[in-house]
């Protein structure tokens, strides 16, 4: 087999840090200003406490988006009976390497029912390896990696994931998730 080489964008880990922390910042600010304020209104005690609280749950609010930020796959390659992930962790990049019998895949999402946004995770006995999960890749791209591999390790793709794959690939040509799930219901009545 030649090898096959998937390729996402790039990200810096500023503008990582900046497209997660800034609605946990936001919010936070929003928060501890209110109460802030509201605590120097006459006939009210100072809020300190709830103060401290509220930055105190602000950084624990942070600390997952920070973690999520720190790493990100650029580049999957699949080689033989071997798969590699290349990636960043901040800006120092990093290359695994494991056989494919040892690695498995699964579609997971995140988001709101109508606005889902789809990523790989890929579990290997080193950790795991997310692919998209900062909406760096093409779907197209995504799709093509998770067939590749099932095909590879010589798995069926199960009905449900080749009904999110399809999501996948609608989203791809610029569909928001609720068309592509509308189309796929409307396709599945007539």
């Amino acid at each position: 087999m030649e090898k096959q080489e998937f390729k996402g964008n790039y990200i810096s880990f500023k503008d990582r840090i900046i497209k997660y922390t800034l609605p946990v910042a936001v919010c936070s600010l929003v928060l501890i200003s209110i109460v802030f304020f509201k605590s120097f209104q006459k006939d009210s005690e100072p809020k300190l406490h709830l103060i401290i609280i509220l930055v105190i749950l602000s950084v624990l609010g942070f600390l997952p988006v920070f973690f999520k930020s720190m790493n990100i796959v650029t580049e999957v390659i699949i080689d033989d009976d071997n798969i590699s992930f290349h990636g960043y962790k901040f800006k120092q990049k990093w290359l695994k390497q494991f056989e494919i019998n040892q690695v498995n895949v699964s579609i997971r999402s995140t988001g709101e029912r109508t606005n889902k946004d789809y990523y790989l995770k890929f579990k290997t006995s080193d950790g795991n390896y997310i692919v998209n999960g900062i909406q760096s890749w093409n779907y197209g791209t995504v799709v093509s990696l998770y067939r590749t591999f099932k095909s590879l390790k010589g798995e069926k793709i199960i009905f449900d994931d080749e009904y999110w794959l399809d999501v996948m690939e609608k989203k791809g040509k610029g569909m928001t998730t609720y068309e592509a799930l509308m189309s796929k219901t409307s396709k599945n009545i007539t």
